[in-house]
């Protein structure tokens, strides 16, 4: 599915006020692709992912990364909490695919991709890892406790980059 004139729309997004600028063809399903920066808007609907990443795409990838880095050990985040601190409420979707980005097979191995997870505590992105229990394993490595793919005690555990880092 390819994008139209029409579901791409210039903006800046001011990150210390978190909000759009300057939009004036936005529709409702559009997420943000970048910060910081004249960025665009793409919908999003029923696409899979980039298939073939954008400078857009690879600078958004970049910045979840940054914030995933800063997960300490033993504390668990939320693909949304990370989209929402980087001012792509509605973005938690495109998170999950730069943590799928972030696996050793593609080149981000110092990435702790293990630590984002859907914001229920739940291990959503396990099928990613080279085993299904490698997700888990590395969060019990670190102490975190997982029952049926589920974080325990994820609320005391969540670490919400919009309160710890400003």
């Amino acid at each position: 599915m390819g994008l139209t004139p029409m579901d791409l729309c210039c903006l800046n997004v001011c990150r210390t006020q978190k909000k759009r600028i300057g939009c004036s063809a936005g529709r409702a399903g559009q997420q943000v692709i970048g910060v910081g920066q004249p960025v665009y808007l793409a919908y999003l609907a029923g696409m899979n992912g980039p298939r073939t990443p954008t400078e857009a795409h690879r600078n958004f990838f970049h910045e979840v990364h940054a914030v995933a880095r800063l997960v300490p050990p033993g504390r668990v985040t939320s693909y949304g909490a990370i989209a929402n601190y980087l001012g792509a409420r509605h973005g938690a979707r495109m998170v999950g695919w730069a943590m799928m980005a972030a696996h050793p097979a593609s080149g981000g191995s110092d990435v702790p991709a293990h630590r984002v997870v859907n914001r229920n505590g739940l291990l959503t992105g396990r099928q990613h890892f080279a085993t299904p229990t490698a997700m888990q394993e590395a969060l019990e490595a670190e102490g975190v406790r997982v029952v049926d793919d589920q974080v325990q005690n994820f609320k005391k555990l969540f670490w919400d980059p919009s309160t710890e880092l400003e």
